[in-house]
C-alpha cells in the first residue's frame, strides 16, 4: 500500500509539472501588445526616460518623452522605432526628474477579423440575449 501511495504522489507531481510546462509554452507563443502607462504627479513638466535592456544585455535602448504637468500617457512598445524588429524581450527601467507612477499593461494582441466569405469554416457567433 505504501508503494502505491508513493507511486500516486510521484505521478501527480509529474503530471502537475507537465501541465505547468504546457501552459508556459502556450503563454510564450501568444502574441501580446505591451505598453507602459505613466502619469506625471507634479505640477511641472517631467522628462521621462525609458531604458530598455534586451535579455542578457547591459546596453540600454533609451526612449525619452516629456509629460505635461499632472498628465498621463502610454508608450506602446511595439510601435517604437527605437526597438528593433525581432527584439528578444527583456526589461525596462523608467526614470524621471519629477515624481511619476507607471504600470506595464499586456493585452492579447488583436487578430484580424474573419468574415464568413473569407473563412468559410468559421461559423458566425450568435450573441446571447
Amino acid at each position: 500500500m505504501k508503494h502505491l501511495r508513493v507511486f500516486l504522489v510521484a505521478s501527480m507531481l509529474l503530471l502537475a509539472t507537465m501541465g505547468i510546462a504546457a501552459a508556459q509554452d502556450s503563454a510564450y507563443a501568444t502574441p501580446f501588445a505591451t505598453s507602459i502607462t505613466y502619469q506625471n504627479l507634479s505640477t511641472s513638466s517631467a522628462n521621462v526616460v525609458f531604458n530598455f535592456y534586451a535579455e542578457g544585455s547591459s546596453t540600454p535602448i533609451t526612449v525619452s518623452r516629456t509629460a505635461a504637468p499632472s498628465s498621463g500617457n502610454s508608450l506602446a512598445i511595439g510601435s517604437l522605432s527605437e526597438i528593433p524588429s525581432g527584439w528578444p524581450g527583456g526589461s525596462a527601467v523608467v526614470s524621471s526628474n519629477q515624481p511619476i507612477v507607471a504600470t506595464l499593461v499586456q493585452l492579447l494582441q488583436a487578430r484580424p477579423l474573419c468574415t464568413i466569405a473569407l473563412c468559410p469554416t468559421v461559423s458566425p457567433a450568435v450573441p446571447a440575449l
